[in-house]
């Protein structure tokens, strides 16, 4: 279940962001043991996306940010910052501008590098990784 989680890393900062902690605390909080952490972004209310989130913010004690809903199933999320299309999220030196996305659920929201043109860019200029990466994935934590 922590397939859909990433983190981004600022790497001259090390501020960190974890994004959808569906599950597994104690790999998620090892991932994130060598950075500073300041905020939790949950991208939709689906279970597999927020099943760690309440323990995630009571260890790392930051933020929860999502978009204000409504969300899956009825579900009252007690977001500390709402963020919905337009929004940044500050991450070192970096900015994470939000995108509202409905589609898939209604509060579903993306991030994008801000002042850069594409994933390639986000790729050098903050670092990600999975809680499990696949083989493909790997590459792009080096």
């Amino acid at each position: 279940m922590a397939d859909e989680c990433l983190w981004l890393v600022c790497p001259a900062t090390r501020q960190s962001v974890l994004i959808d902690p569906g599950a597994e605390p104690d790999r998620l909080s090892e991932m994130l043991a060598d950075t500073q952490p300041v905020g939790i972004l949950v991208t939709h209310t689906h279970p597999d996306h927020i099943g760690a989130m309440e323990e995630m913010r009571a260890r790392l004690q930051v933020p929860v940010m999502a978009h204000p809903g409504p969300h899956w199933g009825g579900l009252e999320l007690a977001a500390d910052r709402q963020l919905d299309d337009g929004d940044e999220v500050q991450v070192g030196e970096h900015r994470l501008k939000v995108h509202h996305t409905p589609g898939h659920i209604d509060d579903i929201i993306c991030f994008a590098i801000a002042g850069t043109s594409g994933s390639s860019s986000a790729t050098r200029s903050l670092k990600a990784g999975r809680a499990r990466p696949s083989r493909r994935e790997t590459w792009r934590r080096r």
